[in-house]
């Protein structure tokens, strides 16, 4: 614990975040959802120089959930095969793997919504609906503004990745997630799914927030890593200026 604190007024910017994680939510719900809240929250924590965190959302759009019997606009066409989840299994085990995310990593949601959708073209026979859910994970927080852009890396500045192992995301990983379900073999469809660690990530949220309300902040530029793996996290922070990067170390 701090031994002591002060109030500084400063300058500040609000970061606002949505993105889909429909795939591995449709493969595997609970860690799906998990890693789509907990991947949006590190596009705000890699915000410029360092940004912080406040309130997540999420929304939820699937093929009929056919949870209650009374819902006449569920019966119109019959319930499919699913390939890896039910709607209903996906609809509580995602909620439950966002809200546990959210939870574990210091971070409430506070807000949400689920729509659902099937459709059958009588003439033509095809039968619609969100069979690959869309999962969007969003979120708030704020930045200092002095901190709100990233600077250009210059030569002697050193590369850091902070947290724990990737597993193989990057290996097929954020490709992969973009892929229509069933395309690939379960196991490279299963691999492509992020491993939730909230406590990891918590760990070095803290890490930015200390360096974020020192008096100097040292990073340069922060990127956040996750589906694309080194690959796309470390040569997205040299883009403009190239760099050496030494997996080994």
């Amino acid at each position: 614990m701090p031994d002591f604190y002060q109030e500084e007024g400063f300058d500040s910017v609000i970061s606002l975040k949505a993105e889909t994680h429909n795939f591995p939510t449709t493969v595997e719900p609970f860690n799906g959802a998990a890693t789509g809240s907990g991947g949006e929250i590190r596009d705000r924590l890699a915000g410029g120089k360092g940004s912080l965190p406040l309130a997540g959302t999420a929304v939820y759009m699937t093929a009929y959930s056919r949870l209650e019997e009374e819902r006449p606009w569920e019966k119109a066409m019959p319930e499919r095969d699913w390939l890896y989840q039910t709607p209903m299994d996906i609809l509580i085990k995602a909620s439950n793997g966002a809200s546990d995310f959210g939870n574990k990593f210091g971070q409430p949601l506070i807000t949400g919504a689920v729509l659902t959708f099937e459709h059958d073209e009588k003439d033509s026979g095809r039968v619609l609906g969100y069979d690959k859910v869309i999962m969007l994970a969003g979120g708030i927080g704020y930045g200092k503004a002095e901190q709100a852009l990233k600077a250009t890396p210059q030569k002697g500045d050193r590369i850091i990745i902070l947290g724990g192992d990737n597993y193989r995301i990057g290996m097929g990983g954020a490709a992969v997630s973009s892929a229509d379900t069933g395309e690939f073999s379960a196991a490279i469809e299963l691999n492509a799914v992020q491993r939730s660690n909230p406590e990891m990530q918590k760990r070095a949220a803290n890490a930015v927030r200390g360096l974020v309300e020192s008096d100097t902040n040292p990073i340069v530029s922060i990127h956040d890593h996750g589906a694309g793996g080194h690959l796309n996290c470390l040569s997205e922070l040299v883009e403009e200026t190239g760099g050496r990067i030494d997996l080994e170390k």
